[in-house]
C-alpha cells in the first residue's frame, strides 16, 4: 500500500509503485484528501479502504509512505490500539520516506495558526512542531524503517534562521531529527524531500526492508 503526502496525489507515487510491481510487490497506489480532513477522519478512510481490498485476503500488506502519509499510517495504528476500530487485513512491515514524526518545525515558521491551517489543511496543522507532542506519541507499525533525506535546498534554513535547528541536516522540509522517533530503524539517502519516493537509493532501502525486516547498513 503506498500513501502519498502532503498537497500531492496517488500519481506522485507511480515511480515507487512500478519499481514495486518490478520486484514482484503487487502495489496498491491510493490516494487520500489530505488537506481537507484532521488525521483521525483520514486514518477512518484508510481503515475502510484496507478492509475493502484485503479483509479476506491471507497476505500481509506492507505500506510505503511519503511524508504526511507516515503520519496517517501511525494515526490508524492509534486507533487500531484503541479498538476505535477492528482490523482484519493482516498488518506488514512499513517504510517511511521522510515522515515528520516529530511535527515539522518548518511548518511553525509559517506563525499564523489561521494561515497555516488556510494553506496546509486541517492534517497539516496537526503536525505543527507546536502540536507535534501528540504526533510523537502515536503508536509505530510493529515493524517499521524510516528513510530521510539530507539534501537541502535552503528552505529549511532560511525558515529557520536564528535558530539552533536550522543547523540540522534536513531535506530541505524536514530534519532528519523530525523523522526519527524511537529505536526504530533509520537510515540517510542523499535526496530532496519532494522527490525521495524517486530516489533508487530509497527504494532499495525499502525492497531490503520489505523482504528482511532490516535496512541493508544494519
Amino acid at each position: 500500500m503506498l500513501l502519498h503526502g502532503l498537497f500531492r496525489t496517488p500519481r506522485s507515487m507511480s515511480i515507487p509503485a512500478r519499481w514495486l510491481a518490478s520486484q514482484g510487490y503487487e502495489p496498491h497506489n491510493i490516494g487520500y484528501p489530505s488537506r481537507k480532513q484532521p488525521l483521525a477522519e483520514l486514518a477512518h478512510g484508510l481503515a475502510v479502504e484496507l478492509e475493502r481490498r484485503f479483509g479476506t485476503d491471507p497476505r500481509r500488506v506492507h505500506f510505503l509512505t511519503h511524508s504526511m502519509g507516515g503520519v496517517v499510517l501511525r494515526q490508524l495504528c492509534a486507533l487500531i490500539a484503541e479498538g476505535t476500530i477492528a482490523a482484519s487485513w493482516k498488518q506488514g512491515r512499513a517504510v517511511m520516506l521522510a515522515p515528520p514524526n516529530q511535527g515539522s518545525l518548518l511548518g511553525e515558521a509559517v506563525g499564523d495558526r489561521r494561515l497555516h491551517q488556510f494553506l496546509f489543511g486541517e492534517a497539516g496543522q496537526e503536525i505543527r512542531a507546536v502540536e507535534g507532542a501528540a504526533i510523537s506519541e502515536l503508536p509505530l507499525p510493529k515493524e517499521v524503517g524510516l528513510i530521510a533525506g539530507t539534501r537541502s535546498v535552503g528552505i529549511y534554513k532560511r525558515a529557520l534562521r536564528g535558530k539552533p535547528e536550522a543547523g540540522w541536516t534536513n531535506d530541505g522540509t524536514v530534519a532528519v531529527n523530525e523523522v526519527r522517533v524511537g529505536e526504530a530503524p533509520l537510515v540517510e539517502v542523499t535526496s530532496g524531500h519532494t522527490f525521495i519516493m524517486n530516489s533508487r537509493d530509497a527504494l532499495e532501502h525499502a525492497v531490503h526492508f520489505f523482504q528482511t525486516g532490516k535496512f541493508s547498513e544494519d
